[in-house]
Parts: C-alpha cells; sequence; structure tokens
C-alpha cells in the first residue's frame, strides 16, 4: 500500500446495540468482556463499529475472515495485529460522538483522532497546548475560526499520542504540532488533516504518520472514504 487510507462512519441515532447483535460474532472474549462494561448504548456502538470496521477491512486486506483478526494492545493500549511474524500492516483507531474512523498504513508509528466542530472547551488549552499555541487560537478572527483552530491543534497532537503508542502518557504540552492547514511535513512527522461533512455537524480528522527513513523514499498520500452504516452492517431503516 503505497498510501495511507482512513475509513471513516457516522452512526445515526437510529442504529440500536439490539439491531448489531448478530455482530458481536466479531468479538473475542475479551472484547465482549469491554462491550458488556459500556453502560450506555451510544458507546457500546462505537466499540463494536470500531471492531468490525478494522476486522472487516483487515481481513480484505490479508484475505482472512474477519472474525479471525485478533490484537494485542501494548502497555498504553494501542491496538495491534496478533500475529507471530511482522504485520503486514499497521492501524490506528478512533471514535467521538457515534463517528468512527480508522486509517490503513504499511508503516507503524500511523495515529489518527477525530473530532467534531462544536463548542471547544477552552478552558482545558492551558492543560493541553502551549503558549504560542494558545495565542494562535485566540488570534482567529471570528468564532468558527477559533473552534475549527482549536480542533486542528487538539485532533494533531492526539493523533501524534497514538502514533508514538504511548496515549497520554506523553504529555500534550512537551510537543508542537503545526498551526497551517492541509499536509504539513516537520522533523518528526508527516500529518494530514480532513474536515468531514456531515448533515448534523462536521468533524475535523487528523491523520500523523513518523517520518521513518522506509517513509522518506516514498510519496506520500493520505485518501479518505466514507462508509454508511448500510453498508458497513448491511442495515436498512425500518
Amino acid at each position: 500500500m503505497s498510501h495511507l487510507e482512513t475509513y471513516w462512519v457516522a452512526v445515526p441515532d437510529w442504529v440500536s446495540p439490539d439491531l448489531l447483535t448478530e455482530y458481536r460474532s466479531f468479538l473475542d472474549p475479551e472484547e465482549q468482556q469491554t462491550y458488556d462494561r459500556y453502560r450506555v448504548d451510544f458507546k457500546k456502538i462505537e466499540f463494536l463499529t470500531g471492531r468490525v470496521l478494522l476486522k472487516k477491512l483487515l481481513g480484505h486486506k490479508l484475505r482472512l475472515p474477519s472474525e479471525e483478526i485478533r490484537f494485542v494492545r501494548n502497555d498504553y493500549g494501542k491496538l495491534f495485529l496478533q500475529t507471530e511474524r511482522q504485520p503486514e500492516l499497521f492501524f490506528n483507531l478512533t471514535h467521538t460522538d457515534r463517528l468512527i474512523a480508522c486509517v490503513l498504513s504499511s508503516w507503524d508509528g500511523v495515529g489518527i483522532d477525530m473530532e467534531r466542530i462544536k463548542r471547544a472547551p477552552y478552558e482545558v488549552m492551558d492543560q493541553v497546548f502551549l503558549p504560542e499555541e494558545i495565542d494562535w487560537i485566540q488570534s482567529q478572527p471570528t468564532p468558527n475560526m477559533k473552534e475549527r483552530a482549536f480542533f486542528l491543534l487538539w485532533t494533531r497532537k492526539e493523533a501524534v499520542m497514538k502514533a508514538e503508542g504511548l496515549g497520554f502518557s506523553l504529555p500534550p504540552k512537551t510537543f508542537t504540532v503545526p498551526r497551517t492547514w492541509g499536509e504539513v511535513t516537520d522533523h518528526r512527522y508527516k500529518y494530514f488533516i480532513s474536515r468531514l461533512s456531515l448533515p448534523e455537524s462536521d468533524a475535523l480528522c487528523s491523520v500523523v504518520l513518523t517520518r521513518h527513513k522506509s517513509v522518506e523514499s516514498h510519496g506520500l498520500s493520505c485518501s479518505f472514504h466514507r462508509l454508511t452504516v448500510e453498508q458497513l452492517y448491511g442495515l436498512e431503516r425500518g
């Protein structure tokens, strides 16, 4: 795979866990326990949809039955393929507010984060952004541009933490991310950003890849593909 492939799904409100019961077979015993621990329906749906999306895509790429795809975690919760040999594919997963996305990569060190563009929690900026990042957000000329700037940096920082496989054990104030839109490269990462249009709101999705030597020799791009729940689950709205 010469580029990164990102797939995303927006789950409508009419989709309930009861409609997805047969897809619990995609979950291994540990994943079923995680699913059962969620106390609210939309969290169950996000978790299950993330696993179904990943396993269908990886199964197709690896020519394996989707139900046979198994994952292992590192100490910080990042998922990898469970395999006895060097993995052929790497991936990362994100979900928020009934949006689920994953990225597939031929290279390790890939991360993804996605957030709906809505009221930004500006009260946490001091905890996650450096002073120059806060100044840039505050300098935006309109409220909408200010919110977009907030979520640009937010999603890029989370994607970096996930690309490193460290999550929030890598403090977000220990590094900075580019403050320009589009595809950007700095000394450590290649960044991609996409605005995902939805009927009820938009979202920003950031993808980050560590700049390995093997990556440097390739012209790198990232494609974004939307799937519907009808395509993923074969559902029809009653």
